[in-house]
């Protein structure tokens, strides 16, 4: 009996964690050691402005500069556009930094799926995770696009890019109602 419960928790635990739709952390890129006004991304398009593609800062692999060298900040958007399921919660969350190399801060807009997250982010401040969950009220696809607000070829660094969908919050509670019958269960033997 313990080795069906076991089994059977074990199945919905993989159903329960969250299923990623989309990663990208840009070290596929192979640029050569860096590069100004890179468009050639293999999940991105640069719809307006510049970017810049660098290695080597901050300890991280390929990173991405919002702002490219031309002073024009690039929006920054996946090429594909991801079909998103009503009532199904889903998370965005990403990495940004300060640009490390001058005074000014960086203002940052997220959009997905009608939605627009603001950040600002210093130019000294560390690599930090920021994200957002959302549930769509009916069937949409979009695409997740970045646009840095300065003009400055300074932009915010930007790496480990995720689109997942989360589980239900009735599996998670299956999942821990599951958990205690077996302790308990294992209690008693």
């Amino acid at each position: 009996m313990r080795a069906i419960l076991c089994s059977l928790l074990a199945s919905l635990g993989a159903a329960a964690s969250a299923q990623t739709i989309f990663f990208d952390n840009f070290d596929s890129q192979t640029p050569g050691p860096n590069r100004a006004n890179y468009t050639t991304f293999d999940n991105w398009d640069v719809t307006d402005g510049t970017v810049d593609l660098w290695s080597g800062f901050g300890g991280a692999g390929a990173i991405v500069d919002l702002d490219g060298s031309s002073a024009n900040p690039g929006v920054f958007a996946t090429k594909t556009s991801f079909g998103l399921s009503a009532g199904q919660e889903y998370r965005v969350s990403f990495q940004l930094a300060g640009n490390q190399r001058n005074a000014s801060s960086d203002a940052v807009a997220v959009r997905f799926a009608g939605l627009q997250q603001d950040y600002v982010i210093g130019a000294n401040d560390p690599w930090t995770e920021f994200g957002f969950n959302f549930t769509p009220v009916s069937n949409t696809s979009s695409k997740l696009a970045f646009e840095n607000g300065g003009a400055d070829n300074f932009g915010a660094w930007l790496d480990e890019v995720k689109i997942e969908a989360v589980p239900e919050p009735g599996i998670m509670a299956a999942l821990g109602l599951g958990g205690l019958f077996a302790v308990r269960r294992a209690r008693k033997a």
